[in-house]
């Protein structure tokens, strides 16, 4: 399966149920906005190539800690490939979401989700989510997540594959809580859990 780990899994630990209230009632025709649980606001869209700018400030400005979580490594920059391939996607077999938040003037993004189908198994996408580390903890992963889920069963898939770090516990966590029955699987230092969409929407 083709890899994602350019943004390995994160979704924050506590999240409630916003994810479903935005995406039932949340939504607007003018931009999709969700409030978040400690009042701060995001709009919520798909991810286009003109937002490599907001990737390049995002892996900049992440702790050390975070960027570990995502790449199992420190890097500090992306290659111009990895910018097209994180921003340049079809919607179909390549889906990505983001969310951004204005800070002292500027756009930000403070979140993204993917899934990339596999090519041998096209009921079978592999999954990631990552979130800036000023907005953890208060529902925007989850809500991301629940998005890519809805986004990819309407694709038809029906499990997504998500890489965690091993020592990642929290997300490991939170992913049991998604799909009790989920599946993991030791894979180096990463562990895949499959998630059943039938059982996490």
């Amino acid at each position: 399966m083709a890899r994602v780990r350019t943004w390995t899994w994160w979704l924050a630990a506590g999240a409630g149920v916003a994810a479903v209230w935005w995406l039932t009632k949340g939504r607007r025709d003018d931009g999709d906005v969700l409030r978040l649980k400690d009042g701060r606001v995001v709009r919520i869209r798909e991810v286009r190539p003109e937002d490599k700018p907001l990737f390049v400030h995002a892996l900049r400005t992440a702790r050390d800690q975070t960027v570990y979580h995502r790449f199992g490594t420190v890097k500090r920059r992306f290659s111009p490939q990895e910018l097209r391939y994180l921003t340049e996607v079809d919607g179909s077999n390549h889906y990505a979401i983001g969310a951004t938040m204005r800070s002292a003037g500027a756009l930000r993004g403070v979140a993204v989700a993917r899934f990339v189908r596999d090519p041998r198994d096209p009921s079978q996408a592999e999954a990631a989510v990552a979130v800036a580390d000023d907005v953890q903890g208060v529902g925007l992963g989850r809500t991301l997540f629940i998005h890519l889920a809805l986004a990819a069963r309407s694709r038809g898939i029906v499990r997504l594959v998500c890489p965690v770090l091993a020592t990642n516990r929290a997300s490991l966590a939170l992913m049991r809580r998604l799909d009790p029955e989920a599946a993991f699987e030791p894979d180096g230092e990463w562990v895949l859990a499959t998630l059943d969409l039938a059982r996490v929407l």
